[in-house]
């Protein structure tokens, strides 16, 4: 089920995340840079009520948008099932889409208001179903990018650079924040592909 799938992405992301931000800092004492200050006090000092409320808080809130896809969990799979990565961008950009369907053999006529109201019910429920599909593939991306930064502490913890060193290497006139803020986003960016294929897959 795409929804599960979303949320297990999720939830194993950040949570290896938050032990590759731990562990190092706390339970081994190893000098580890933490790009994200919110985590350490001025004196350097972890703050671990931070850390575990903030990272709560993010887990909650995106697990209980997850949950608005159960109202039409089966559109929903349908929709991923059928449709390719291209057809989804597509409409996804479309901010009008309207769709009558009609039995064959059969002549219906529609007075101007019932067109219109069925055109408008369509297009409501339509842009729905896209709209849930989007919040699955951002909250997938988003875990598949905890994820990312798992294996970017993992590297770093091992004496290699990781791509935020990288990053900030390339651009040291970019705040270590704002920094972490482009690197995020162009994460989940560029994952959103990868993570509606892994959908599709689980809605076959």
């Amino acid at each position: 089920m795409p929804i599960v799938v979303a949320l297990v992405v999720l939830w194993v992301g950040t949570l290896l995340d938050m032990a590759s931000t731990y562990i190092p800092l706390v339970s081994i004492g190893d000098e580890f840079r933490e790009a994200n200050q919110i985590y350490l006090a001025d004196n350097g000092d972890f703050l671990l009520g931070n850390f575990l409320i903030i990272n709560a808080v993010f887990l909650l809130g995106l697990s209980l948008a997850t949950m608005f896809a159960l109202r039409k969990r089966y559109m929903v799979k349908n929709y991923i099932r059928e449709t390719g990565l291209g057809a989804y961008a597509k409409e996804a950009l479309t901010s009008k889409k309207y769709r009558v369907t009609v039995s064959i053999g059969r002549t219906i006529v529609f007075s101007k208001e019932e067109l219109t109201s069925n055109l408008r019910k369509e297009d409501s429920v339509s842009q729905q179903v896209i709209a849930l599909v989007s919040l699955l593939v951002l909250i997938g991306s988003v875990g598949g990018m905890r994820f990312l930064f798992f294996v970017n502490n993992l590297t770093e913890y091992s004496g290699y650079p990781g791509f935020m060193s990288l990053f900030l290497q390339a651009f040291p006139a970019v705040h270590e924040q704002i920094a972490l803020a482009i690197v995020s986003v162009t994460a989940v960016i560029a994952l959103y592909p990868i993570t509606y294929l892994l959908l599709r897959l689980t809605a076959r």
